[in-house]
């Protein structure tokens, strides 16, 4: 088996498509199109293999979790620090780069709450990519 979607509720699903497009890259499915009706609409990033289903409702955003936390994406190196700078310089909170070790990580929220994180496991190419 794999992930097929995670589902997120937000207030505005129009505005939502329009930021996961902008931040990143989740792009609407044409062939899920007639879902959107009644139901998600559904997003993707790369060709299907990542989907995120958008519902109309409350988000959860930082209030304590009952279920899922966090929506967590990887990136390569230079996709993330190009990232985590973006964010930054929009004037958006973001916590990060964060080391772990082996891993970096970023975590921010989309405008609803919802907890969200780019990670990348080029470990050692973060630091001499990051800025001066």
């Amino acid at each position: 088996m794999t992930t097929d979607h995670l589902e997120l509720f937000v207030p505005d699903r129009t505005k939502a498509v329009a930021w996961y497009r902008e931040w990143l890259g989740f792009e609407p499915m044409p062939e899920h199109a007639s879902w959107a009706k009644t139901g998600p609409v559904m997003l993707t990033c790369d060709r299907g293999q990542t989907m995120l289903a958008l519902f109309t409702g409350i988000p959860l955003g930082t209030e304590k979790p009952h279920g899922w936390r966090r929506l967590a994406l990887r990136a390569p190196a230079d996709e993330f620090v190009a990232f985590c700078q973006r964010f930054r310089d929009s004037g958006q909170k973001i916590e990060g780069p964060v080391d772990h070790e082996k891993a970096w990580s970023a975590y921010f929220t989309d405008p609803w709450g919802n907890l969200l994180e780019v990670t990348t496991y080029d470990y050692a190419e973060v630091p001499r990519l990051l800025p001066a």
